[in-house]
């Protein structure tokens, strides 16, 4: 079972938005979309059913901050999509695509890739105004187990890795480990509830919470050096209730603590905050 995982719509926020939220709530919803493959296996002949192809598509709305360490919110829509064979998949939650290559019931490992927002576009003019932070589309693997436990439950023990790509935007690098329970709460309810951790690379807190000596003026916040650090710690919960084999409605909430460098750099700690929520619902169809 993986996790999914999220503005003025028409503007430059409202991709900002979008993008912001799309890699805030990474490890939010994708364990969700794995119980709506799963009820249709089931409602299909069962686990041990012949292989076959499984989709789900979905759309929903949250509200998130506009940059990574904002205190600003937008509204930002949130697509879904999702295909399985068998025991392998690809899934894309907003700009995240994740995958499993790998047909074992338990083990997963994939190809990973993610487009994250810069400060393009976002409310605060002050931020906006740092020069060369642009959108990164970033590149990696995600893999994990599975872990079974009692009464359908399971663990879902995963590890990330994304470098970014191109040199329009950051070049450095998040690695991202994470755990999800999962258990059924009735026939027609499920929860989840994970927590996970984020580290980054140098490159990436200078692209993203440093700020030079003429941007400290330009921006009037103050100069501050971001070095490779732990950059925050999240919990999240989800639920989804089904109201059909086919139907179910999912809610998410996330929230982050930014830490070390992430904490004291004037983006988040003048301009923003270091205390980051995520809430979003959407609806979704499997076959």
């Amino acid at each position: 079972m993986e996790k999914v995982g999220g503005a003025r719509y028409g503007s430059c926020a409202s991709l900002a938005a979008l993008l912001a939220g799309a890699a805030f709530s990474l490890s939010l919803a994708s364990t969700a979309i794995a119980q709506d493959a799963e009820r249709v296996q089931e409602a299909q002949g069962g686990r041990d059913a012949p292989p076959g192809w499984r989709f789900t598509i979905g759309a929903g709305v949250g509200v998130a901050p506009d940059y990574e360490g904002s205190d600003d919110y937008e509204m930002v829509p949130i697509p879904v999509l999702r295909a399985d064979w068998d025991n392998r998949f690809v899934e894309l939650f907003g700009f995240h695509l994740t995958s499993n290559v790998i047909n074992h019931p338990n083990w997963r490992l994939g190809p990973s890739f993610n487009y994250r927002g810069g400060y393009t576009g976002i409310e605060d003019d002050n931020v906006r105004n740092l020069q060369n932070r642009g959108d990164t589309f970033e590149g990696g693997l995600k893999g994990g187990y599975v872990l079974p436990l009692f009464e359908e439950s399971s663990l879902d023990m995963s590890i990330e890795w994304l470098h970014g790509l191109g040199s329009s935007g950051h070049e450095g690098w998040v690695l991202n480990p994470s755990l999800t329970f999962a258990s059924p709460i009735t026939n027609r309810l499920n929860f989840t509830f994970g927590a996970d951790f984020e580290y980054a690379s140098g490159n990436y807190m200078s692209h993203f919470f440093s700020v030079n000596s003429a941007e400290a003026v330009r921006s009037s916040t103050f100069e501050f050096d971001a070095d490779a650090n732990a950059k925050n710690i999240g919990f999240n919960g989800s639920i989804t209730y089904e109201f059909t084999e086919r139907w179910g409605v999912t809610g998410l909430a996330e929230y982050k603590r930014m830490l070390s460098n992430a904490h004291d750099s004037p983006v988040v700690d003048q301009r923003g905050s270091s205390d980051q929520a995520f809430v979003g619902v959407f609806v979704s169809y499997s076959w």
